[in-house]
Parts: structure tokens; sequence; C-alpha cells
């Protein structure tokens, strides 16, 4: 599994104690004690503390948790908080496989015929929009991946209708394909395939239910979601898992 230094494209199938379950909400870099952007003068939009020491205004995008929608609290505190209105599937497919030859690992995900989604709400991948998938098991949504395939990534490319990423290389965390098609109740869609030793390495057998996926536009905050309960379950045992919804 390849390591990257990006926290956006950073990947944690397994997932470190200090990380987040799926719904609690986080809190970071807050500076000093009176004033938090006190002698944190800098150059870099983003982290809430502005190039005249004074705090960003609340509502700013700020770094994070690539799966929590972060702004600036206007305190100069990046605040990360769960999407909140995810769009529900007519119909989805999630799949994880875990090869021993790590070039064969595979993770498939389909978002279909489900909510409304207006082409604006995709946001603008080629320019502002990262757009991470995230996974997590059991009853307390605990984390097992995150994948982001950052804004500007040259596999971007608009259509007629929506947006389209191709990378043959599955260069972003294994990402090789994402569609975003806008459309009425029914006619919208997301669609995301990873592959290849890029991939972050799942270790798991017989995943905790539900399992949970959100594909998350980090600019709009729109969210695709679909929840596979043990009725929705085709396989889970060790290394691959497959969920249907219908």
């Amino acid at each position: 599994m390849r390591q990257r230094s990006d926290h956006r494209a950073r990947p944690a199938w397994d997932r470190p104690s200090g990380l987040r379950d799926v719904d609690e909400p986080s809190a970071t870099r807050r500076r000093g004690d009176d004033h938090a952007c006190a002698g944190a003068c800098n150059l870099v939009a983003g982290d809430c503390c502005s190039p005249t020491c004074g705090r960003e205004a609340a509502g700013s995008p700020c770094g994070g948790d690539p799966c929590t929608i972060n702004q600036c609290d206007g305190a100069g505190t990046c605040v990360g908080t769960p999407p909140s209105s995810c769009r529900a599937p007519g119909k989805a497919l999630l799949r994880l496989q875990n090869a021993a030859d790590h070039r064969r690992d595979r993770l498939r995900f389909k978002w279909l015929k489900g909510a409304a989604v207006a082409a604006v709400e995709l946001g603008d991948p080629l320019q502002t929009a990262d757009y991470t998938h995230c996974v997590y098991a059991g009853p307390s949504s605990t984390r097992l991946a995150s994948l982001t395939v950052p804004a500007g990534a040259a596999g971007w490319s608009a259509l007629a209708s929506g947006y389209r990423y191709n990378d043959p290389v599955a260069g972003a965390a294994g990402v090789r394909r994402v569609r975003l098609k806008p459309g009425a109740a029914g006619r919208a869609k997301a669609q995301l395939s990873a592959k290849g030793a890029n991939l972050p390495d799942p270790t798991f057998s017989n995943l905790a239910l539900p399992v949970r996926v959100r594909l998350v536009n980090d600019q709009t905050a729109t969210c695709f979601e679909a929840i596979f309960t043990a009725a929705e379950v085709r396989e889970n045992d060790a290394g691959l898992f497959k969920g249907v919804l219908k």
C-alpha cells in the first residue's frame, strides 16, 4: 500500500485510533489561548487564520477530515461536521475485494435512480470540488476507508451532463473512474471504481453491519449515500464484501 502525505488522499482502511466515527464532529487548529490566531500570520488560506493575523470568516472552507464538511467557526478553529442531507439511492452496489496479490484489489460503488440532484450541487471538480469516498461499518459507523480524488486532477473532464474522471494508472488512492450525473428523481447517478496496488489495503472478515458508504463533495456538501443491511448483503467474508440494494 502506498502512503501519501496529502491529508485529503490518505487512505485509512486500518483506522488509527484517533480517527472519528461517522457522525462525530471535530475541531482542529485552534492556536493560542485568548486569540486563536495571535501570532499565526500566514500566507496560506484555509487554516482559519488570515495573513493579517486575524480570523477567517465563519463558514470559510478549511482543511480537515475529508469525510466531513469543514468550515471555520469565525474564532480561528476549523470545525468538521458530517454531511447533513445525504441523498438515498433507488438502487446501489458496493463491492470490496482485498486479494493476496494487491494488484487485484478492487472497489466498486454505484448510486443509481435516487433523489434529484441539480447540476450546481455537483460543484466543480475541475477546479474547486474534492470528491471523497468514505466507507463505514457497524452500528457505530466505524471508519474503514477514505479515498479522495482532488479538484483539478488531470483525469477530470466536463460532460454535457455532469462530470467524468478517468485515470488509467489509478494514481489517486487507486481511483480509476468516477461518473457524476445530475438529474430529476430517478435519473441522477454517481459511480466510482478503484483498483490495484494503490488502493488502501483492507484487512477485514465479516464486516459488522450495516455498511454505510458516502461519496462526499466538499464544495457544496452534496453527499451520495447507500446503507447495506443484512437483507442487502450478498457476500461478506475474509477479503470480500458485496452489497446490493434494489
